[in-house]
C-alpha cells in the first residue's frame, strides 16, 4: 500500500516482477487516507515511513514508525526544534529551543 498513484505503480509492479515476487493485493492510493484500507483489510500490524498515515489507523491495528525518506529527513534532524503531534500538527520542541 502506497500513497502513490500512477505512474508510479508501473515501477513498483516491475520491480517486484523482476524479483519473483507475487502479491495478493497493491493498493496505490493517490493520497487517499490509508486507514480506510487498512479497515477492510484488518492486518495484525501496519508499517509506514510517515507518523500522518499511523495515526488515524491506530485504534484499530497496531502501527510501527519506519522513519525512512524524504519525509523524515529533518524530524531526525539535530537541529530540528519541531515535532508532529498525533494529530500531525507541528508544535516546537520547548526541550530543543534556547530561553
Amino acid at each position: 500500500m502506497t500513497a502513490r498513484n500512477a505512474p508510479a505503480h508501473e515501477r513498483a509492479i516491475n520491480s517486484l516482477e523482476a524479483w519473483g515476487v507475487t502479491v495478493n493485493d497493491a493498493f496505490f492510493l493517490g493520497n487517499i487516507d490509508k486507514s480506510k484500507i487498512l479497515k477492510v483489510m484488518k492486518p495484525h500490524i501496519f508499517f509506514d515511513d510517515q507518523e500522518r498515515h499511523l495515526v488515524p489507523a491506530a485504534s484499530f491495528v497496531a502501527g510501527v514508525h519506519i522513519p525512512y525518506g524524504v519525509a523524515n529527513a529533518t524530524s531526525n534532524s539535530p537541529e530540528n526544534t519541531e515535532k508532529l503531534d498525533p494529530t500531525g500538527a507541528v508544535t516546537e520542541d520547548l526541550e530543543a529551543a534556547d530561553p
